[in-house]
């Protein structure tokens, strides 16, 4: 039989850092990490808030696949809680 190796362990300390994020840096982690690095939106494009870490996104951007990406990606952003609300991006 194989032996397993531990890889690492998550503390509570890594979570309570993970998740508990200010709006602000959520919201800055979107813009930088998600609109721009990842899927290249211009600035203005797509307005965000975070408010409590839920994250609401308004604007325009290219094809409805633009937008259901972006919308995953942000649901994947550490801390971003519930659901992402994106009625106005088409």
């Amino acid at each position: 039989m194989a032996q397993s190796k531990l890889a690492g362990i998550v503390t509570r300390a890594d979570l309570v850092r993970a998740f508990g994020r200010s709006d602000s840096e959520l919201e800055r982690e979107i813009r930088t990490e998600v609109m721009e690095r990842a899927l290249w939106i211009p600035e203005g494009m797509v307005e965000v808030s975070v408010v409590e870490g839920a994250v609401k996104l308004s604007g325009v951007v290219e094809t409805e696949t633009d937008a259901d990406v972006l919308v995953r990606l942000v649901q994947r952003v550490p801390g971003a809680i519930g659901r992402v609300d994106s009625r106005h991006i088409p």
